[in-house]
């Protein structure tokens, strides 16, 4: 008797969990917690320098910059940096809307991200349920603290997830869209370096799927399908080219990444590691959360896969192999840590989908819904217990940037040079008075 009222209650808990209302609590809370977490961080000025970049790109109509023309620092004027388009469109935006504007920019890019999964899943058959927003908010957490500066990189954001969307819709309908690879990379070439990422995602799932046809003929993709990947890939390493530096700028962007000083890279917090933030002496809270979520993503794929071999005897080696490889680089290198999540995402629902349809993400809704209240309780608690420093669509910036300063200097016309650090300096002061020569 026991038994059958604790199954009965289960059943009711299952159904709940998989119900109109408990979806749509969910989704509240995650929005609200994403908000709160993916505040304006102004540890990080490189906004400002992108905006008198873009005001260089649009008042000039060019696409190059000779990269001493703002800077009283020494510099290497040889650094071929293209963010042309990217910083374009902040300085664009800034102009109508100032920094609220560019803040706004950066939920509409998250949000596009997510509605680019929504897609995924809708068009293959499957339906946006409360694992998925679960999901998607721990995918959240993960990128957080890459995602979070307002840069050229949050272009990368969308445009990687749009590259692993093409991977898995053409994968998992066995239709063409390898078409849309060319275009994309031409866009996002011109508009950041993280482009390269992209390269190596493409690059590494047409090894695998080459793979595929002679290891594992089940997995593989059509013919004429991996003719289209192949073909379309090329197309794209092509279109690197087409830059202002040609390739000169993907080459010698793979060989500073490559052959980068070591010990540069180990004080610069794009380049540190995620592992030591797994048990830190001191809890920093979006690098201990972003380090522990990327550890669970990982070990949930490997639970999805065993899932898929224990129902259908399904596996995709060469997307375990892909997902472990990101999830190295994802570790090794915070700058890199977009790109795990991402392909993580549409990684759990493609297996998920091979497994059972969505029985399993039927089954698996109040074990989902848990783990939003969960995390979204982890961020409401670093936000208000640990924030001192970050403002929202631009509040409070006279805490972060010297405005007063800035001001008393325009009012003042003080002659130049007045700083010498390209952080902040003559670019604060250009961004809150771009009239001021």
């Amino acid at each position: 008797a026991d038994t059958g009222r604790n199954m009965r209650l289960f059943q009711k808990t299952i159904a709940f969990s998989n119900g109109t209302v408990c979806f749509l609590i969910a989704l509240f809370i995650i929005a609200t917690a994403v908000v709160l977490y993916y505040p304006m961080h102004w540890g990080d000025y490189d906004v400002l320098w992108h905006l008198r970049y873009g005001s260089h790109f649009v008042t000039e109509s060019t696409w190059r910059v000779d990269h001493a023309a703002y800077s009283w620092t020494p510099v290497d004027t040889d650094w071929k940096y293209v963010t042309w388009l990217g910083s374009s469109a902040l300085y664009v935006i800034h102009s109508i809307s100032g920094f609220a504007g560019l803040h706004v920019f950066l939920f509409l890019i998250l949000v596009l991200t997510g509605l680019v999964y929504v897609t995924y899943i809708r068009l293959s058959g499957g339906g946006f349920r409360i694992v998925h927003a679960a999901y998607v908010l721990l995918a959240a957490v993960a990128i957080n603290p890459t995602a979070i500066y307002i840069k050229p990189e949050l272009f990368t954001v969308l445009f990687f997830t749009i590259a692993v969307f093409i991977y898995f819709l053409s994968k998992r309908l066995g239709k063409n869209y390898f078409y849309l690879y060319p275009p994309l990379f031409l866009v996002w070439v011109n508009t950041h370096g993280g482009v390269l990422n992209g390269v190596i995602f493409v690059t590494m799932t047409l090894v695998v799927e080459w793979m595929n046809v002679f290891l594992a003929p089940r997995n593989a993709l059509d013919g004429k399908l991996l003719a289209w990947f192949t073909g379309s890939a090329a197309l794209s390493c092509a279109a690197l080219a087409v830059n202002p530096y040609g390739v000169g700028y993907p080459v010698e962007t793979i060989v500073r990444l490559v052959g980068g000083d070591k010990g540069y890279q180990d004080i610069i917090m794009a380049y540190i590691n995620r592992w030591q933030y797994l048990f830190p002496d001191l809890y920093v809270f979006r690098r201990t959360n972003t380090a522990w979520a990327l550890v669970i993503m990982l070990a949930s794929f490997f639970a999805v896969s065993v899932y898929a071999y224990g129902k259908q005897r399904f596996i995709d080696i060469g997307l375990v192999l892909v997902n472990c490889v990101f999830f190295l680089f994802s570790m090794q290198m915070a700058r890199a840590t977009l790109f795990f999540p991402l392909i993580w995402l549409f990684s759990m629902e493609y297996v998920a989908q091979k497994a059972d349809g969505e029985g399993f993400s039927r089954n698996v809704a109040p074990f989902a819904a848990a783990a939003v209240l969960l995390v979204s309780g982890v961020c409401f608690w670093n936000t208000v217990t640990m924030n001192t420093y970050d403002s929202w669509f631009g509040s409070d910036i006279d805490l972060f940037v010297p405005v007063k300063e800035a001001s008393y200097v325009s009012d003042n016309s003080l002659p130049e040079p007045l700083f010498n650090d390209y952080l902040s300096g003559g670019y604060i002061l250009w961004a809150l008075f771009p009239d001021y020569k």
